[in-house]
């Protein structure tokens, strides 16, 4: 099942940050959406929210309702007499970049 094109797609505008004019730095780019894709989202939102606790690790504090930085932090301290990872990921983008149909699939699952 697809969505509606009104609801899959948004009209993008320029605001000028400052700086200027002629440089894109000096520009950010807002998406203008539709309410039934706010409500959409948020509906997907919530239920996203409810089930990464159940299927993402212990040791995953991003995007994890109730877990903070400083809880990660503190992990991290306890385990410095063991051989110890950190990945860092930017996730300020990640809804920019990521496969709708993919995303749709999962959550027909949930």
């Amino acid at each position: 099942e697809e969505l509606p094109r009104n609801v899959t797609e948004g009209l993008t505008s320029f605001i000028f940050k400052g700086g200027k004019k002629e440089e894109p730095k000096s520009w950010r780019p807002i998406t203008l959406r539709t309410t039934e894709y706010k409500i959409i989202a948020t509906i997907l939102e919530n239920r996203l929210k409810r089930s990464l606790e159940e299927v993402c690790s212990s040791n995953q504090f991003s995007s994890i309702p109730g877990r903070s930085r400083i809880e990660a932090i503190h992990q991290m301290m306890g385990a410095f007499d063991e051989d110890i990872g950190l990945l860092c990921v930017d996730q300020s983008k990640a809804f920019d970049i990521v496969h709708r149909g993919v995303l749709l699939q999962i959550m027909k699952r949930l």
